[in-house]
């Protein structure tokens, strides 16, 4: 509830159909609620009549010519409340007045009250506009157009990741339009789900409408969205009437730069994927009788296994799958810089798949008197 006038003392007029006596003059909508009235009430001095007027009119002042409400008020009455309920929008003056020369005085405590009617918007439901289609494909040059109806076209460069998908308006006209996600346009890393709830939003008015019927349905608001500064504009693309020959070698150029990026990306993904998150390896050269140290080179490997042949047989075992063995050796990796990475060697057999292990050019190895092992080289699987 929202108060709009007072409480206050208000003068009441002697007379009747006078223009200086409106104190509320606003616009009011269907299924508003207004509560008016006042504490208490005082006649002039001099003046015999019983009562006075509490009224409302509708448009002008003057003449009154909408005049539909009025509650005549004793002057001996207290704590006086009135409620009145709008069905129809209106403009709406309240004023107060004697009625007649004998009789006027003040009102105390005066009041006016609000309680606004919630807004229920197309309250006889939704639906696809007439001629539209339930499935669309969102073009470029659709997207545009709806972009400038919504009065946003500066933001096409936003929805390029919608560009060509299949887009369901029958779904999005089942209901009131979606919220507006809050997100910075500019961040490269709003996702595409993201973006089609902000171009479902968007689009509700393009796509959508009230179903209509009586009372006229509310429509619901266009989005307000803040276009950031520094927004760039969507790139255009003129054509060339009089030489299309000149726009196609342009466009056979930038295909052409295109795949040789692309050639390119493909190329550093696979060495990723191959040497950064290898799904597979393929058995490599073996390297076999090795005992005591040694060492050699290596080129590109993602990892070795390491296959004991014999050992001595005192070592001391530990329960495991399979079983820890103690005091075998030592496998190490280098470059010309030095060590990058070495493990314990604690199996029968060992495969171990280093992280820099690509980067060695030398595998090296130090073994227990008595142990004897083969190592296998792994590659990446190409």
């Amino acid at each position: 509830m929202v108060r709009i006038y007072g409480p206050t003392d208000t003068n009441v007029p002697a007379g009747t159909g006078l223009t200086t006596n409106v104190f509320v003059e606003r616009d009011f909508n269907p299924n508003d609620v207004i509560h008016f009235g006042f504490a208490s009430c005082t006649e002039t001095p001099g003046l015999t009549g019983p009562n006075w007027n509490l009224t409302m009119n509708q448009d002008t002042v003057t003449p009154f010519p909408g005049h539909f409400f009025n509650r005549v008020c004793l002057w001996s009455e207290t704590n006086v409340s009135v409620t009145y309920t709008f069905t129809q929008p209106m403009h709406v003056l309240i004023r107060c007045e004697g009625g007649n020369a004998n009789t006027g005085g003040v009102a105390h405590g005066m009041f006016v009250d609000l309680d606004a009617a919630i807004a229920v918007e197309c309250e006889h439901g939704t639906e696809i506009t007439p001629g539209g289609a339930s499935l669309v494909q969102l073009t470029p040059t659709l997207i545009e157009a709806i972009l400038t109806s919504a009065g946003f076209p500066e933001l096409g460069f936003f929805f390029i990741p919608l560009y060509w998908s299949m887009f369901s308006t029958a779904t999005l006209c089942d209901q009131l339009p979606p919220p507006l996600p809050s997100v910075d346009l500019l961040d490269p890393t709003i996702s595409f789900q993201t973006r089609l709830d902000i171009f479902r939003a968007v689009s509700w008015l393009s796509f959508c409408r009230c179903v209509p019927g009586t009372p006229t349905p509310l429509p619901p608001p266009p989005p307000v969205i803040v276009v950031p500064p520094g927004t760039p504009s969507a790139p255009t693309f003129p054509c060339d009437n009089v030489d299309p020959c000149a726009a196609l070698v342009s466009i056979q150029q930038q295909l052409a730069a295109l795949s040789s990026a692309m050639a390119s990306q493909a190329q550093l993904v696979t060495l990723m994927q191959r040497y950064s998150e290898p799904f597979a390896y393929i058995p490599g050269a073996i390297h076999s009788g090795i005992a005591q140290s040694g060492s050699f080179a290596v080129s590109r490997l993602i990892g070795v296994r390491v296959t004991v042949v014999s050992r001595p047989g005192t070592e001391t075992l530990f329960s495991g799958t399979p079983t820890y063995i103690t005091d075998l050796g030592w496998l190490s990796l280098l470059t010309p810089d030095g060590m990058i990475d070495e493990i314990r060697l604690t199996r029968d057999t060992q495969t171990w798949l280093p992280r820099l292990m690509p980067l060695a050019n030398l595998f090296g190895i130090t073994l227990r008197e008595g142990v004897v092992v083969d190592v296998q080289e792994l590659e990446a699987e190409p």
